[in-house]
């Protein structure tokens, strides 16, 4: 996967899952009455996971890693995302920050679940 052309990888991490990307999102209602027309059906914005798998050596690794992604987040508001393999592409929203769960497996492979509101 890469984030405006930032692969992941470079962070030591990689797509394990995606969750609720293919779902249809819900209507979203903008008319008093409902309108059958093509320019009267809207949706709502949809939210998927990314669950991403990392391996750190350390606690100085994760921190250092986890850095960096945080920086890349940063740099914008809407992000270009592309899944590799897929040819899949998307603009997304990462307004829900992202969790790290915790314990680590074996202390040396992380989890982390990031929330993307797909624009």
């Amino acid at each position: 996967m890469t984030i405006d052309g930032t692969n992941i990888s470079t962070f030591g991490m990689k797509v394990s899952n995606l969750d609720d990307y293919f779902n249809l999102p819900a209507r979203k209602k903008i008319l008093a009455q409902p309108g059958n027309e093509a320019k009267d059906i809207v949706f709502q914005p949809r939210t998927a996971t990314i669950k991403l798998l990392g391996m750190v050596a350390d606690t100085t690794d994760l921190l250092a890693k986890l850095e960096a992604f945080e920086t890349l987040l940063k740099l914008s508001l809407k992000h270009d995302i592309v899944l590799l393999g897929h040819n899949e592409s998307f603009t997304g929203v990462f307004a829900q920050g992202y969790e790290l769960q915790m314990p680590f497996i074996n202390g040396k492979i992380i989890t982390i679940n990031l929330p993307v509101t797909i624009c």
